[in-house]
């Protein structure tokens, strides 16, 4: 997405600033607060790499939502934890935004089409994190397997090393 905004020979600074907003409904990050921002840092100095300042991920964790400390955001994290559309009603009243977000919610949840394509598309993300938990798995079966396989060749060497020193010990006594 960030890199598809250039042309061939166009310079990185032509980029737009890029900002993925990452909302759960569980607790991600582990910290105490339900909103944290992050940019990409030079590990070694903790510098933000110049022109990557444009490139931000945010994490709203929905459970949290009293510990943002911020009235907008907060308002807009209890309106997205509504448990039922009379509730998302009555969070949304008297904001002009919100109650357009309401409507086109209502409009997505009564338009089968597009329900269909969102629950196709959450298929699709279940399936390529079961694959790759899958992968994880066989991974590390099969590196265990292979250090397995390692100690047990380096036992045999050890072995027989210590079996020929035995014999030349034995020849030396």
């Amino acid at each position: 997405m960030y890199g598809s905004q250039l042309n061939k020979s166009e310079k990185f600074k032509e980029l737009a600033k890029c900002i993925c907003i990452n909302i759960t409904a569980f607790d991600y990050t582990g910290k105490q607060s339900g909103y944290s921002r992050s940019v990409i840092k030079d590990a070694d100095t903790n510098e933000t790499y110049k022109g990557m300042d444009d490139l931000e991920i945010f994490f709203i964790e929905l459970p949290k939502r009293d510990t943002v400390g911020d009235d907008r955001l907060e308002k807009w994290m209890t309106l997205l934890s509504s448990k039922s559309w009379e509730e998302m009603e009555r969070n949304a009243k008297g904001d002009y935004i919100m109650t357009q977000v309401y409507e086109q919610a209502r409009e997505i949840a009564q338009n089968e089409s597009m329900r269909i394509a969102i629950h196709n598309r959450e298929k699709f993300l279940i399936g390529q994190n079961s694959l790759k938990e899958e992968g994880r798995e066989e991974g590390y079966e099969e590196g265990y397997l292979e250090a397995q396989k390692e100690f047990e060749v380096k036992e045999k060497e050890y072995l027989e090393k210590i079996k020929k020193l035995e014999t030349e010990l034995k020849k030396n006594l």
